[in-house]
């Protein structure tokens, strides 16, 4: 497990864990369906529900994406609706 850097947001998940575990946890973490998680954040709904029922692993950059979702939402939704 990384060691926080002081004033970083905080995740709740460990380094490690199997990617359908991870896309569920971080989504409810945040407290929304999946449909809802998914139209918020830009992830194909199906993509989403295949990762969560562990039919695909998400690439990399998802699952980049997933976690840094979980650190910070609000700054993912920032950048997501800036220059709109």
């Amino acid at each position: 497990m990384t060691t926080p850097i002081p004033g970083e947001t905080r995740s709740f998940l460990p380094d490690h864990m199997p990617s359908s575990t991870l896309a569920r946890r971080v989504r409810w973490h945040i407290g929304l369906s999946q449909q809802a998680f998914a139209l918020t954040f830009r992830i194909d709904p199906d993509r989403l529900g295949w990762i969560e029922r562990g039919e695909v692993e998400p690439d990399p950059a998802l699952e980049a994406y997933l976690r840094v979702i979980d650190r910070d939402p609000g700054l993912v939704l920032a950048a997501l609706t800036s220059g709109r």
